[in-house]
């Protein structure tokens, strides 16, 4: 029965069903997320679990359910067909999605065009990810290339590194480039945030590098997320030994230089 669930919703994503409504060209149906009502459970082991043999999970985030409750317009790789869905379940290789009259569709991640397979990243549940580090934004915020290609964007929990416009801004990326820029990590995702980051620890050859970056002096201990004790003491160890940033006698937090610089662009 499963199977024969998935190879009719596979026929719909793959434009064999000449009439249906909910596959269009892109320009008749542009992205916009919408509400939806619940739909029913899923059948168990629709979404059937996938080894990916260079990429080790534990507490694996893969084949969960997602908390998402809106539609999004989702399209394959070259753009020409579409399918407005709900994401349910996140699997290493493939997503569960589920129509607002409750067909229910198993696509390859491979298959997704760009835009979506991010959409993917930015809902997977919290787990651990392990990947390589592709891109580095700031001292807090770096790109994971992880399964099946996603990146995920991934915000170092419980730090808050200067902003690049900050003095120690620049250093402070380096210091983290330096540190993990084309290593394999594994990212212990503890939650979201409003921008859909992945709020993580970082992990290389069992170095915390949320810790080191506290002590190296290269950002400040931020609870705002969680609280953990020996962040916050590695913060105090840096401050001691006047390491990084903390060379200044009064260095600027950049939670207050974000908001001089919202309160100077209203």
């Amino acid at each position: 029965m499963i199977a024969a669930l998935v190879g009719a919703a596979l026929a719909a994503w793959r434009g064999n069903n000449g009439g249906s409504s909910d596959v269009a060209d892109e320009s008749a149906n542009p992205k916009h997320p919408a509400t939806a009502a619940e739909h029913a459970p899923l059948p168990p082991g629709v979404a059937a679990q996938a080894a990916l043999p260079d990429v080790a999970f534990a507490a694996d985030p893969f084949d969960a359910p997602v908390a998402e409750e809106r539609l999004h317009d989702w399209s394959d790789r070259s753009g020409t067909r579409q399918l407005r869905a709900k994401l349910t379940v996140i699997d290493s290789e493939r997503v569960m999605l589920v129509r607002d009259d409750g067909q229910q569709l198993e696509v390859p991640v491979a298959d997704l065009s760009e835009q979506d397979r991010k959409y993917v990243a930015d809902h997977v549940p919290v787990g651990t990810v392990v990947g390589k580090v592709v891109g580095i934004s700031d001292g807090d915020s770096v790109t994971l290339l992880g399964p099946q290609n996603l990146q995920f964007r991934v915000r170092l929990v419980e730090i808050d590194a200067p902003e690049l416009g900050q003095d120690f801004g620049r250093r402070a990326r380096e210091a983290l480039s330096t540190m993990a820029i084309q290593k394999e990590v594994r990212a212990e995702i503890r939650a979201r945030d409003r921008f859909g980051r992945a709020l993580a620890d970082l992990y290389l050859d069992g170095r915390h590098i949320n810790e080191q970056m506290l002590r190296d002096g290269f950002a400040w201990h931020s609870p705002r997320t969680m609280s953990r004790q020996q962040l916050a003491a590695a913060e105090a160890d840096a401050r001691q030994a006047r390491r990084g940033l903390w060379q200044d006698a009064q260095p600027t937090p950049p939670w207050q230089f974000r908001g001089q610089q919202r309160r100077r662009s209203q």
